[in-house]
């Protein structure tokens, strides 16, 4: 395990201390969960967004007919 030196706002470190956690986790377990977490999601953007400009640089876009399909079905679902 790395041990990390973290300098966080006065703020947040209160935020931090009142947050809602299981008795058994500390504050610094919890930011270290946060950081996992945040690293995993970056980790996901980052792949989808060079697969998409794969698929870009490949000429592969969305037809017209694919954007309304998409477009109808955001509306109806208000997404």
């Amino acid at each position: 395990m790395t041990r990390l030196i973290l300098d966080i706002s006065d703020e947040a470190a209160a935020k931090l201390e009142r947050a809602p956690r299981p008795a058994v986790v500390s504050p610094s377990e919890l930011v270290g969960i946060a950081v996992e977490h945040y690293v995993d999601l970056d980790e996901t953007h980052r792949a989808e967004i060079e697969a998409g400009l794969a698929e870009t640089e490949a000429g592969h876009f969305a037809t017209d007919a694919e954007m309304k399909v998409f477009f109808l079905r955001a509306a109806r679902t208000g997404a």
